[in-house]
């Protein structure tokens, strides 16, 4: 019975230290999380990102934001273990899709440099070509995804009507003799003039009506009617939503149909 006793003993010590030693590796993981910013070694190419718990987020040129999904592993190194970030090829061509008809090895690998909290070894390999760069942590406020990310919260918390508003004072490829009002939950466009109703000139106006549709639907946002109101008419000539006609008269009909 002692003995069965001194098994168990053993076994919930040794269960225990496990336990603390995981639980201490997912707390130094947390060190990945945050924004950091840096620049490739010997060249001057930026690099920033935000790493949370289960993605790496890259600000490109475009300033487009690219997400890439990574797996956490811990490695020995020399006499030391280490925590590595790893992101796959498949993962990589999100925001390089040139290197998905390559035959290089491609992935990028991000770890914590020893004994130094604030700083990342990111080591990537694109088409068999190696390259390195030391990430420095940043703040919100500092950091490029930082400031987008404070734009975006900004612009999801208008209302449409205030986005609405917004989109006509900052868009401006229309011709000087058209107005973009604000009306009935979507926009108007008020001309000055006639429009010619020749088939040319309505089919080059319907193309440039999808163009602004298209920039309020991504703008504004989905089923926001952008409508076309001729001069000294009661009723609208086209109606647009989400790049589509919805709805003409009988002068665009012979364009349409």
């Amino acid at each position: 019975m002692k003995k069965s006793y001194l098994k168990i003993g053993m076994f919930l010590v040794i269960g225990t230290i496990l336990v603390l030693q995981l639980s201490g590796c997912r707390n130094k993981d947390k060190d990945f999380y945050g924004y950091w910013s840096g620049t490739e070694d010997g060249l001057p190419i930026a690099y920033d990102f935000k790493i949370t718990k289960d993605k790496v987020i890259e600000l490109k040129e475009n300033d487009e934001l690219v997400d890439y999904k990574y797996t956490l592993k811990h490695e020995k190194i020399n006499t030391g273990s280490y925590s590595v970030i790893k992101i796959s090829k498949d993962e990589l061509v999100k925001g390089i899709p040139e290197i998905e008809q390559t035959t290089g090895e491609s992935k990028v690998s991000i770890m914590r440099m020893e004994g130094e909290k604030d700083k990342l070894m990111l080591m990537a390999t694109l088409n068999g070509k190696f390259s390195t760069a030391v990430l420095y942590r940043t703040s919100k406020d500092k950091s490029p995804i930082g400031k987008i990310e404070k734009e975006n919260d900004i612009i999801s918390k208008q209302t449409t009507d205030e986005k609405i508003d917004s989109f006509i004072k900052t868009y401006t490829a229309i011709p000087p003799t058209w107005k973009l009002v604000n009306e009935d939950k979507g926009i108007t466009i008020n001309t000055d003039t006639e429009i010619s109703t020749d088939a040319q000139s309505l089919s080059d106006l319907l193309a440039n009506l999808t163009g602004i549709s298209n920039a309020v639907t991504e703008q504004v946002g989905k089923d926001v009617p952008l409508r076309l109101l001729e001069n000294g008419k009661k009723d609208y000539s086209v109606v647009f939503k989400n790049g589509q006609v919805t709805d003409y008269n009988e002068v665009f009909k012979k364009v349409i149909e």
